[in-house]
C-alpha cells in the first residue's frame, strides 16, 4: 500500500486520538495531549531539481504528549504537500506531490505564567514523492519514490487561556535521497507554517 493511501487514515486517528483519549488525559495534570493543524508553505532545499514545482503548499497535523513539568514528550505527525506549473503551451502541466509520516522527541518550554511556548523537535520521517507530467487528464510521465529522512523543528505557540493555541512552526528536512526518472536528487526542505492546536 503506498504511502499517500494510509495518509487519510493517519489523519482519521489522529483526529480520534485527540478527540477520544483528551478526555482521559484531560484530569491528569502530569501529561499534556495536543494535537494541531499545520498550514504552510516549502522550499525545496534542490531547486534546480525540482523546478518549477519547487515551493509547494502543504498541509499537516501532528499529535503530542509531553511531560507537564519537564516539558519532554514525543510526537507523531503526517503531512501532504503539493505543487503544480504550466512547463510547455496548451495545458501541460508538472505537478508534484508528498506525503509524510513522521515521529520524533519535543521539548516544549513554558513561559508568562504557562501561555508562551517555545519548542524544539527532531525526529525521523519517511517520505512518498510522485513526479507527473499532464495535459488535461491525460499523464505523459509519472515517476515514484520512497525515501527515508531526518528532520529538525523549533517554534512557538501561545495558548488562549483554553483549550485552544496559535502558532508558528519551521521544521527542516535532510538526508533524504531518491531518484525519479533516472536522476538522482532528494525531498530535503525547510517548510513554514501557522499552527493551530488544542490540548488539555
Amino acid at each position: 500500500m503506498q504511502l499517500r493511501h494510509v495518509l487519510p487514515l493517519v489523519f482519521t486517528a489522529l483526529d480520534a486520538g485527540c478527540i477520544v483519549a483528551m478526555p482521559d488525559a484531560y484530569y491528569d495534570p502530569e501529561t499534556v495531549v495536543r494535537g494541531t493543524l499545520e498550514l504552510g508553505g516549502q522550499s525545496m532545499t534542490d531547486e534546480g531539481y525540482w523546478k518549477p514545482t519547487d515551493e509547494p503548499m502543504a498541509i499537516g497535523g501532528t499529535f503530542e504528549m509531553r511531560n507537564r513539568e519537564s516539558g519532554f514528550g514525543g510526537e507523531l505527525g503526517a503531512a501532504i504537500a503539493f505543487d503544480e506549473a504550466d512547463v510547455l503551451p496548451m495545458g501541460t502541466d508538472a505537478e508534484m506531490s508528498m506525503a509524510e509520516l513522521f515521529g520524533g522527541a519535543r521539548q516544549t518550554f513554558t513561559l508568562l505564567d504557562g501561555r508562551l511556548h517555545p519548542f524544539v523537535g527532531a525526529g525521523v520521517t519517511v517520505i512518498d514523492v510522485a513526479a507527473r507530467v499532464t495535459q488535461g487528464s491525460f499523464v505523459y510521465d509519472e515517476e515514484e519514490d520512497i525515501t527515508f529522512g531526518l528532520y529538525a523543528r523549533t517554534g512557538v505557540y501561545w495558548n488562549f487561556g483554553g483549550t485552544f493555541d496559535l502558532g508558528l512552526d519551521l521544521r527542516t528536512v535532510f538526508g533524504t535521497d531518491i531518484e525519479l526518472a533516472g536522476a538522482d536528487g532528494d525531498v530535503d526542505f525547510t517548510r513554514v507554517s501557522l499552527v493551530f492546536g488544542w490540548s488539555n
